[in-house]
């Protein structure tokens, strides 16, 4: 395969053709954690706002916030192990330079 002489950062961009055969999407499983991780987040947060207004809920508030922040530090690590096994596919040709350099600045 012949990759194209433009540079993104460190990573060469492969010409079109090469992208049409490789993996146009995350795969589902780490769609899946994605979207689990979210909504656990934003329930974390709903919950914590509850905790501060209501005083007569903050000891069952708690009970449910403190497990769910150990389930998400450990999904996390599961998300980091995937993110490793499963790198990210390929951006499509059409974004834009200045998103490219900011997907890849370390």
């Amino acid at each position: 395969m012949v990759l194209s002489e433009r540079v993104c950062g460190e990573l060469l961009i492969p010409p079109e053709s090469a992208i049409r055969h490789t993996q146009v999407q995350f795969p589902l499983f780490s769609r899946i954690l994605h979207w689990t991780m979210a909504a656990m987040v934003l329930t974390m947060l709903f919950i914590g706002i509850g905790m501060v207004a209501s005083l007569s809920d903050y000891h069952r508030l708690v009970a449910i916030h403190k497990p769910l922040g150990i389930l998400i530090l450990i999904l996390v690590a599961v998300r980091l192990v995937n993110r490793l096994l499963n790198p990210p596919p390929p951006l499509p040709s059409t974004t834009p330079e200045i998103e490219r350099l900011a997907i890849n600045a370390r």
